[in-house]
């Protein structure tokens, strides 16, 4: 039975409350399909901004600054070890979006967005500096691509992947247009080079669309076409590849366990995106049934859906046992692994535990009531271990590992542990303290109203598991990806 969880008065982890702060809203009009409509390359490179804001004197530099302290390592999540600071070694390399960013104004633009909403949000002030920049990025974008080998451009591929964070940090619906321009833009790309130059971006994205897969709130699209046409980045392209962070071939003490780091991590977040996929399809048949009446022909297919599931989560666990090396999983347990190893190999670790949570809770409406309670203690076990997990994180103050928000919010929700969930919500409030955005804000606010939902069942017939947290999001208009920004 689900206990009644109540909410504390005041958090003991809590940071600041960002409660009342929150983006304005503005528009966005569509790229047009054909590319041959799309307005003229010079002006990409040159043509001023026909906004007539101009931000005060010396205003860049500080967004500038903001960006490579604070901003770059939100997005990047995990840095070597020990940088050395006083020569401006952030522990991330050199940043590829600030090279780009040098010949290509729009992308300029987008960074000066994304710091300006980042600075915006921890002040608790409206955004209206991260919106005129926004507009100017994106304007050459909208009027001002005229072939193919513009949309390939690496500055238009880098501005829209920064629009992307953006919204994503902004807790704005608009994420998706920029996720299915990316798209288009990803294929056009490989048609002009052949190959993709900076596939640890295209990974990136791959992780973000799987996020919103498993929210509820996405189809899938970018990674899906992906796998369709194995195009889909390999360890070996990550390894030696530019990207958000420097190569791994360019840091000598990632070498021996850097390979099979990342072979884990793509292995499981492609398990993610299938189990998303799984779900989106099952939703998407339990929808059309119950639209139509078809109740006892829904439920027939349970059966059937369960061993769908099944065979999901034995790959899981396959992955887990075949594809992690004792030396790693030993070196993590003793601290001994080298910075972004450790790092890839815990967002691994977590993510593959949050896909046996929703794999046992979330691939339909009515799952748990489904399905007999043998799921029940490898649930509990795993959302212990990543409460766990993530208490040390805030233990050490590492906010910018965004990449625990989404395991968090899973283990929150289904734990049948009172203390257990007061914890989870402590600990999410706790990431807060650091936040490019709303994003984590609105994440915990899901959190808050998926944990009322419980309660209110709670108290009618004595459990819980017929709460949807999809529903309880769409009902709250709370369409975020828990990305952790």
């Amino acid at each position: 039975m689900s206990a009644v969880w109540s909410f504390p008065e005041s958090s003991s982890l809590g940071g600041r409350d960002y409660d009342n702060a929150s983006p304005q809203p503005f528009s966005l009009t569509r790229f047009p399909s054909n590319p041959d409509r799309l307005g003229v390359s010079p002006s990409l490179l040159g043509e001023p901004s026909r906004l007539t804001d101009t931000p005060p004197a010396g205003q860049e530099e500080r967004l500038l600054l903001h960006y490579r302290s604070f901003v770059q390592r939100h997005l990047v999540q995990i840095r070597r070890e020990n940088p050395d600071v006083s020569t401006g070694d952030s522990g991330f390399g050199p940043d590829l979006f600030e090279q780009e960013a040098s010949t290509f104004p729009p992308l300029r633009y987008a960074l000066m967005a994304l710091s300006s909403l980042s600075l915006a949000h921890n002040e608790g002030s409206r955004n209206v500096l991260a919106l005129q920049y926004y507009q100017k990025a994106l304007s050459p974008l909208q009027n001002n691509l005229r072939s193919e080998q513009d949309l390939a451009s690496n500055g238009a591929f880098l501005t829209h992947f920064i629009l992307l964070l953006y919204e994503i940090a902004a807790a704005e619906p608009l994420w998706a247009t920029h996720l299915s321009h990316l798209d288009r833009i990803t294929q056009v790309r490989r048609n002009v080079y052949g190959r993709e130059p900076f596939p640890a971006i295209v990974w990136w994205v791959c992780i973000i669309d799987t996020h919103a897969l498993l929210c509820g709130i996405g189809r899938g699209t970018f990674i899906s076409n992906l796998i369709r046409t194995g195009h889909v980045p390999t360890s070996a392209d990550l390894i030696q590849a530019p990207g958000l962070v420097e190569p791994s071939s360019r840091v000598p003490d990632e070498a021996p366990m850097m390979p099979s780091t990342l072979d884990f991590h793509r292995a499981v977040t492609l398990l993610a995106a299938q189990l998303g996929l799984l779900a989106s399809s099952l939703r998407d048949a339990a929808s059309m049934r119950r639209s139509l009446g078809q109740i006892t022909v829904a439920q027939a297919s349970h059966p059937q859906w369960r061993q769908q599931v099944q065979e999901l989560q034995e790959s899981l666990r396959q992955a887990w046992r075949t594809q992690v090396p004792a030396a790693l999983t030993a070196g993590y347990r003793d601290g001994i692994l080298p910075a972004r190893v450790h790092g890839i190999y815990e967002h691994t670790y977590l993510l593959y535990r949050a896909c046996l949570i929703y794999s046992h809770t979330s691939m339909w409406s009515s799952q748990r009531t489904d399905t007999n309670s043998g799921y029940v203690e490898e649930v509990s076990q795993c959302a212990s271990e990543i409460i766990d997990v993530v208490s040390e994180t805030v233990r050490r103050r590492q906010f910018e590992h965004g990449f625990v928000v989404f395991p968090l919010f899973l283990a929150g929700i289904a734990t049948s542990s009172a203390a257990d969930k007061m914890l989870a919500h402590e600990l999410m409030r706790a990431m807060e303290q650091e936040s490019v955005g709303n994003n984590k804000r609105a994440t915990r606010k899901l959190l808050e109203a998926v944990y009322e939902a419980q309660n209110a069942r709670q108290m009618v017939v004595g459990h819980s598991l017929d709460v949807d947290w999809i529903q309880v999001m769409t009902d709250s208009k709370l369409h975020v990806i828990n990305f952790g920004l």
